[in-house]
């Protein structure tokens, strides 16, 4: 709207910058972790996060930068989290050093890359253009609905990156064993990380439902946007089980290098979400965008399981 515009604006010229490094650490997270660093890879993620919530205070209102502080503030937090991986590789002895001289032109190599990650692209990238066309559809209903769901996508973050984290971190356990042909210790590796990702759901389901309210108060506290939000963390905890299996399932697929099939189905009914949304908030308003989400989350749970 006109009255969030210019924000966007601000915050995204300068976080645009520092995409760049954002890339190069989610790509360097995934290189220490697939060596079982994982510990590695938390530890610097939590130091960037640390950094973004120290550094957000100092520039947005020490240095009154506003709006444009806090995509600075992000932006040189995931510099410091990709120095700290880049020179884990070069330094840390047991770990595989990058080194430009010994960089192959191999066409069969970067097919086998493309075929593990363009899956994973489409996946993203579906999910990124569903969530734009559902903001668009939360539109209409003022600058109330979409402050809400700007509150909200904060949790979900927050709950989302323990849900990947248990995916991720399944993903080389899985691997190694398929690889050394231990498919005993990959069924049953699998259904311990199902179990583990499950207990937190079911857990963010009782927090979400339960503490609607109080949750999204820490945000905001005008009336009109709070019963939109609370409505809306209520609805979205109901999936928050099926989501944690999704997500699982999905590094559990990556893991044994078949990446097709979870791509297939994450895309096929997040794609969905779109006319589900504008079927179901022309019957039951702001409330069916939110179902839409739910829904479509429930049933990709299903399905990967």
């Amino acid at each position: 709207s006109e009255n969030t515009i210019d924000y966007a604006v601000d915050y995204m010229s300068i976080y645009a910058v520092g995409t760049i490094f954002v890339q190069m650490t989610l790509g360097m997270n995934m290189f220490i972790t697939a060596q079982g660093f994982s510990k590695t890879s938390m530890l610097t993620v939590t130091i960037g996060a640390v950094c973004n919530i120290i550094l957000d205070p100092i520039f947005i209102f020490g240095l009154d930068l506003g709006i444009s502080g806090a995509a600075l503030a992000t932006a040189l937090s995931q510099c410091i989290s990709f120095g700290i991986l880049f020179f884990q590789s070069l330094l840390r002895k047991d770990c595989v050093h990058l080194k430009p001289g010994k960089i192959t032109l191999s066409l069969s190599l970067y097919g086998e890359i493309l075929h593990g990650g363009i899956p994973s692209l489409c996946r993203q990238g579906v999910a990124s253009i569903a969530t734009a066309a559902l903001n668009l559809a939360a539109n209409p209903f003022g600058d109330a609905a979409i402050a809400a769901l700007s509150i909200v996508s904060r949790y979900m973050m927050f709950i989302g990156s323990a849900m990947i984290g248990f995916g991720q971190g399944f993903q080389p356990v899985c691997g190694f064993n398929f690889g050394a042909k231990r498919y005993d210790r990959v069924r049953r590796g699998y259904f311990c990380a199902i179990a583990m990702t499950a207990a937190w759901g079911l857990c963010t389901t009782f927090l979400l439902i339960g503490m609607a309210r109080p949750l999204f108060s820490i945000f905001l506290q005008e009336e009109e946007v709070m019963a939109i939000g609370v409505n809306y963390l209520r609805i979205v905890g109901l999936s928050q089980m099926f989501m944690m299996v999704e997500q699982t399932s999905i590094g559990a697929f990556s893991g044994l290098g078949r990446t097709l099939y979870p791509s297939i189905v994450s895309v096929t009914f997040t794609s969905a979400r779109i006319p589900v949304a504008v079927l179901l908030s022309s019957v039951m308003g702001l409330s069916g965008i939110w179902w839409a989400l739910s829904i479509s989350s429930m049933v990709k749970g299903c399905i990967l399981f």
